[in-house]
């Protein structure tokens, strides 16, 4: 017996940082993978396969509800995570409904759907049909940047042993924290954004729903949905032609980066985007005006996306280092 199914003393259940999370792109929908897993760098995983039941309408002389039956299986929940360079890139695929190409990826209309698999103990739980309906990206002052995908899946499915081949690892990077990453904003039209506080990007598809049919309780297809991209940002209040530029801003670009000590990272950009809400939040005494205001990605023009993500390596982005470390300015790199 394994020590992973004893049950005695302090092994009397399985410890949650043995039960990793890997994912792989399903050939169709609901059918596993044979192609290797990819495990993921999650902070935190809830997910639910929850059951809708049915019950005939029957006389009962006893005054007692008749026997059910399970109609349909939805499972759905969020996997959360905190960004470092190469951990989300099969979620932003998921999300995005397209493929990286040359170290860039835009949104696209390919139907994708994943398997997630699990390890619990000597055995696994796969959950195949895994379709991402959200992605979001938060960066906010004195915290790590995090990930959080809202997803739906088929059903769930134990396999006691696996000849499948060992999950690819986890990028190995370090977490994106605020306080040692660099920081870009752009903002449409003539709008000098000010000091960072907060960022939330979310990427979603309005309406992605499982699909049943009959003769089964399990889902046989995927609604995709609507795509869309929106976020809000915080910044610290310049003065009231700041605040002003907000209020007036017109369509265009905008584009924000977050990039690594050590070179690494990622730019969205956003080719149309409008400023909406443009609002002040005032906080206690001695504190800093800041200015809040949501944004909102429009249809693209032509060839180009709703939104399209950038890697970003050394080679791109010149760093001077000192015994191959960074060089630092107020806790930023210094560029050639």
């Amino acid at each position: 017996m394994s020590n992973a199914r004893q049950t005695a003393g302090s092994a009397a259940g399985l410890p949650v940082d043995r039960s990793a999370f890997a994912i792989a792109p399903e050939p169709a929908y609901g059918a596993l993978p044979s192609s290797v897993y990819q495990r993921l760098r999650l902070s935190g995983v809830d997910l639910t396969l929850a059951q809708e039941r049915a019950y005939p309408e029957e006389r009962n002389p006893r005054a007692e509800r008749a026997e059910g039956v399970t109609t349909r299986f939805t499972g759905s929940g969020t996997l959360n995570g905190l960004l470092s360079f190469g951990s989300p890139d099969m979620l932003l695929a998921g999300a995005l409904g397209s493929h990286w190409q040359d170290g860039t990826i835009v949104n696209g209309i390919e139907r994708m759907s994943w398997t997630l698999r699990q390890r619990l103990g000597d055995g696994w739980l796969y959950r195949p049909g895994m379709v991402i309906r959200s992605l979001a990206l938060s960066v906010a002052q004195g915290g790590f940047a995090a990930l959080s995908c809202g997803v739906v899946y088929a059903r769930e499915v134990i396999v006691p042993a696996d000849e499948a081949a060992a999950d690819d690892p986890t990028p190995s990077r370090l977490p994106m924290h605020s306080g040692a990453v660099r920081l870009d904003l752009t903002l449409p039209g003539q709008v000098e954004p000010g000091v960072l506080r907060s960022i939330s990007i979310t990427l979603g598809r309005d309406g992605t729903a499982l699909d049943h049919g009959a003769g089964s309780p399990f889902a046989n297809d995927i609604r995709p949905g609507l795509f869309s991209a929106s976020g809000s940002i915080e910044i610290m209040l310049r003065g009231h032609d700041a605040f002003e530029a907000l209020q007036s801003s017109a369509i265009g670009p905008l584009s924000f980066s977050i990039i690594g000590r050590d070179g690494y990272g990622y730019v969205l950009s956003i080719p149309r985007a409008v400023i909406c809400n443009p609002r002040l939040n005032a906080g206690g005494r001695g504190t800093i005006l800041m200015a809040a205001f949501d944004i909102e990605a429009l249809p693209g023009v032509g060839s180009s996306g709703m939104i399209s993500v950038s890697m970003v390596r050394p080679v791109d982005y010149r760093l001077i280092t000192i015994n191959r470390e960074p060089v630092l300015n107020n806790n930023q790199p210094i560029t050639p």
